[in-house]
């Protein structure tokens, strides 16, 4: 690579020229996959209004390596677009790039090559040559912020260059590439004007010197009607709808475009597969639970739900296999899901799932549980919006009222209400999370998760947490907060993620009270298994933690690390094993009034913050608060002279099987308290029970029914 090995932030307005970039065999083994400005694009990164001019050739003899003119891979929620090439280097598959070879994540938008190469790899959009020569399409592409000197440069024949003070070293002047039949008429560009669900209206550039009239455009899979079109300057701008589609997707081949000369002579063009291309999402539409049910004949088409639908008395019959287009929910409500058998909504997304509300989700599953079985690379889920979610699962591997697992894919903008999740059996593995029980390589953002019940009992487990059971691999997770409670037996437990290995965890809130009778417990993750913590930052831990094996591997943020940071906080109050406590605990710890008017971000709404109500997300895109969000309040958890207060425990062991327990408590009503109960114990005997003074000491004998560090 030219300029980085990892891009996390911005990379925008620039072009690169010179030399191909080669790869030979005096680089490492690690060192024969190359791309000609960064490895990874990644996280939040952003690569915008680039283009290069140069290649990159394989020259190693060994086994097949990667290579990109751009981008080696763009991941998580990384985003590339606007950007272009011209050169195909030496040994060059054609089946993926030429500019990102590996998309895992799909937000690659306008992204053009140049090359007589034609490439069949997704995203990437052949142009024609002639369009590098044309000003308005050169501006529309990598001008967008006008920083670059397009007009007068392009029409005198040279690539762009950037408008820099006179202080910088000069730019060298770059002849645009020479263009055979330019005097044929071929199209430039085309932009899209009108879009409705299986018609669309689109805006032609053709370059058109001989002032020809377009008589005819050819598009695979579509009817085109030219409705006008105006001749300017050697090129015509015509405007088409296109409609009647044989199949709904996202891209559709331009075949051939036919003109008519002045003296009625026409001529055709004809276009190779992926050569001219036209992406945009027409739409099967949804009416009923029939139409969803068809959706099983072509799964590779995109879908529009048109109607709510109820699936009330559907059972397993509303199951779809491998989605690889789009359902777009259209603001839809789906309602009465009731599935069994370990069925999924939908089993495998390798396509995107958007723009709907789930209503009343029932699932019984041995193996995997949620809407959703999989999500594949490159999937996408997009405000999605689940209420009153009850899993009962009884078997191994993962569980989430969304997700059992997502591999390098996208989850943002969506919400959880009444997520109800219980495990019974005695499963060898299994994860548990709100939205998702194992994710990996993936992107979790601006989501919530309120009035979260977990209980588990039995089994062993990775990871349970608040959103994410077990993150196995470098993930994201920002901008998302979790509230309600987890009861369990096993290992790993944290109010957002349960195990997670190196992963970027930021401005995240939980209130989940955590209670489990296991080790690792935190506030935010249960384990963490990398080895720098700094990942984890500007998070805040409310709800009360209880563990009966001990306060070593109990804390605020990381319940595995002790280690307290700058920038991740918990509430003062916090109740730790049933008390409020000094110490830090791996976090700086806070008033309910800092905590009110602390700043998680921008993706935050803080006006409740006056009524005590914690902060509430908006979208991504920061225009609307997230749907169904209900206020959080802080409890003080500090009774002042009021009710009944543990005031002091002691414990002794008079023998091997027993304990003789006093419980001081403030009582200052003096009211008749007739015992207590204990977990996992059985009181044989209550030997004292006195109140004087506002305060009651009650001593019992106890016997344990299992063995732990400490006892509710």
């Amino acid at each position: 690579m030219l300029l980085s090995r990892e891009n996390t932030g911005t990379i925008k307005n620039g072009y690169v020229c010179g030399e191909n970039v080669k790869i030979t065999n005096d680089l490492s083994s690690n060192g024969t996959n190359c791309s000609g400005l960064i490895m990874n694009n990644r996280s939040n990164g952003l690569v915008e209004n680039v283009f290069t001019l140069i290649g990159v050739d394989n020259l190693y003899s060994g086994a097949s390596k990667s290579k990109a003119n751009l981008i080696l891979v763009n991941a998580d929620n990384a985003t590339v677009q606007n950007v272009y090439s011209i050169k195909v280097g030496e040994n060059t598959g054609l089946t993926t790039g030429p500019n990102v070879y590996y998309k895992a994540s799909k937000k690659v938008y306008n992204n053009y090559y140049f090359a007589d190469e034609t490439f069949t790899s997704e995203l990437e959009t052949k142009g024609n040559k002639l369009s590098l020569w044309d000003a308005q399409f050169q501006n529309q592409l990598i001008n967008g912020d006008g920083v670059f000197i397009v007009d007068d440069l392009v029409n005198e024949g040279y690539y762009p260059q950037l408008d820099m003070p006179d202080v910088m070293p000069a730019q060298e002047y770059i002849e645009l590439p020479e263009v055979e039949d330019a005097d044929l008429p071929d199209i430039l560009s085309t932009k899209v004007l009108e879009q409705g669900t299986d018609t669309v209206k689109v805006q032609f550039s053709v370059n058109n010197p001989s002032a020809e009239q377009i008589t005819d455009i050819k598009i695979q899979n579509l009817d085109v009607e030219i409705l006008s079109q105006e001749y300017s300057d050697g090129k015509s701008t015509v405007i088409a709808e296109l409609k009647n589609p044989v199949i709904c997707v996202s891209s559709y081949n331009v075949q051939s475009i036919t003109t008519k000369g002045a003296f009625g002579s026409s001529y055709t063009r004809p276009y190779d597969s992926g050569e001219r291309v036209i992406n945009v999402d027409l739409y099967k539409e949804i009416w009923n639970v029939n139409d969803w049910k068809e959706i099983n004949d072509s799964l590779t088409e995109n879908y529009m739900l048109m109607a709510d639908l109820n699936f009330i008395n559907e059972g397993n019959t509303i199951y779809l296999s491998t989605i690889n287009g789009i359902i777009n929910g259209n603001g839809h409500t789906i309602s009465n899901i009731n599935l069994t058998n370990n069925t999924h909504l939908i089993s495998t997304l390798n396509g995107t799932f958007e723009n709907v509300y789930i209503n009343n989700f029932n699932q019984l599953a041995t193996t995997g549980g949620g809407l959703i079985a999989d999500a594949q690379a490159g999937s996408v889920i997009d405000n999605v919006h689940m209420n009153n979610v009850n899993i009962e699962k009884t078997g191994d591997f993962g569980v989430g009222a969304l997700l059992h697992y997502a591999n390098f894919s996208m989850v943002r903008n969506s919400s959880f209400n009444n997520v109800k999740i219980n495990t019974e059996g005695s499963p060898s593995s299994i994860n548990i999370g709100g939205i998702a029980g194992q994710i990996g390589a993936t992107t979790v953002e601006n989501c919530y998760v309120q009035g979260l019940n977990i209980t588990d009992s039995k089994g062993v487990s990775a990871g349970i947490g608040g959103l994410v059971g077990y993150v196995s691999s470098t993930s994201s997770i920002r901008n998302c907060y979790s509230e309600g409670r987890i009861n369990s037996d096993n290992v790993n437990v944290g109010g957002i993620i349960g195990r997670v290995e190196t992963t970027n965890i930021e401005n995240c809130y939980s209130k989940v009270n955590l209670s489990t009778t296991n080790s690792n417990v935190g506030g935010i993750v249960g384990i963490y298994t990398g080895t720098d913590v700094s990942t984890i930052t500007n998070n805040l831990s409310i709800g009360n933690i209880y563990t009966t094996s001990g306060l070593d591997s109990l804390n605020r943020i990381v319940g595995s690390n002790s280690d307290t940071t700058d920038n991740n906080y918990a509430y003062k109050n916090q109740l730790i094993n049933g008390y409020v406590r000094e110490e830090e605990k791996g976090a700086t710890l806070l008033s309910k009034e800092e905590i009110l008017n602390l700043d998680l971000g921008d993706s935050y709404n803080y006006d409740g913050k006056s009524d005590g109500i914690l902060p509430k997300l908006y979208n991504t895109e920061g225009t609307e608060l997230l749907p169904n969000q209900t206020g959080i309040l802080i409890e003080d958890n500090v009774e002042e002279n009021v009710g009944l207060n543990v005031e002091g425990i002691e414990a002794t062991k008079p023998n091997t099987t027993e304990a003789e327990i006093t419980v001081r408590i403030s009582n200052p009503e003096e009211i008749e308290i007739t015992g207590i109960e204990i977990k996992d114990m059985t009181i044989s005997s209550t030997t004292r029970n006195v109140t004087q003074n506002g305060i009651t000491s009650i001593t019992v004998r106890a016997t344990p029914n299992r063995y732990y560090d400490s006892y509710k």
